[in-house]
């Protein structure tokens, strides 16, 4: 019989805390949820929480920190439950544009005779392992052996020729079409 004194003291106790700090909550539950049926569900939950979890309340301290804090803990559980669903959405219904087509290059309509043009026009010093590199398809291991550098400085060579191609060959498209132009009149 004294433990069921003792539960319905501490049921009494609860009661009177509640009625104390109940408008109070629910005040800080309309700020968290901005929505008062929310609000309303969200202090229901809490106070539920703090009913089941009262023998852990110590007299004596305040009850309106401890169910803030039952309840800021269970909004944020709702949130980081329901956060994951709130942008998902059925792929059925969403609609995807079709990537914009890509565009060729200005380079894809050069011919090959062209290209070696370019490269005999390109300075001594990068020519030669651009070519080999090209051309030849030798690895840069290979065309370091061949030539005697280390093979860093193969690559440093093949990519300022790929530089110097790249204008040469950007500049002879610009004017491709100025010189067709001029063929037709």
């Amino acid at each position: 019989m004294p433990a069921a004194r003792a539960w319905d003291r501490a049921r009494r106790e609860y009661g009177r805390i509640v009625s104390e700090v109940q408008p109070a909550l629910i005040q800080r539950a309309q700020c968290l949820t901005r929505d008062r049926d929310e609000a309303s569900d969200l202090v229901q939950a809490t106070l539920e929480r703090g009913y089941r979890s009262f023998e852990q309340y110590q007299a004596g301290t305040n009850p309106m920190r401890w169910l803030s804090t039952i309840m800021i803990n269970y909004f944020i559980d709702e949130f980081r439950r329901e956060r994951p669903m709130r942008h998902a959405a059925s792929l059925d219904r969403v609609e995807v544009p079709a990537p914009p087509p890509e565009e060729v290059p200005v380079w894809a309509d050069l011919r090959h005779e062209e290209i070696r043009e370019a490269a005999a026009r390109l300075p001594d010093y990068c020519r030669c392992p651009f070519e080999m590199r090209s051309f030849e398809r030798l690895s840069y291991r290979e065309i370091s052996l061949r030539l005697g550098l280390p093979m860093s400085t193969v690559g440093s060579r093949v990519f300022r020729a790929r530089q110097h191609m790249k204008r040469l060959l950007l500049a002879k498209v610009a004017t491709a079409p100025e010189e067709s132009d001029a063929l037709a009149a």
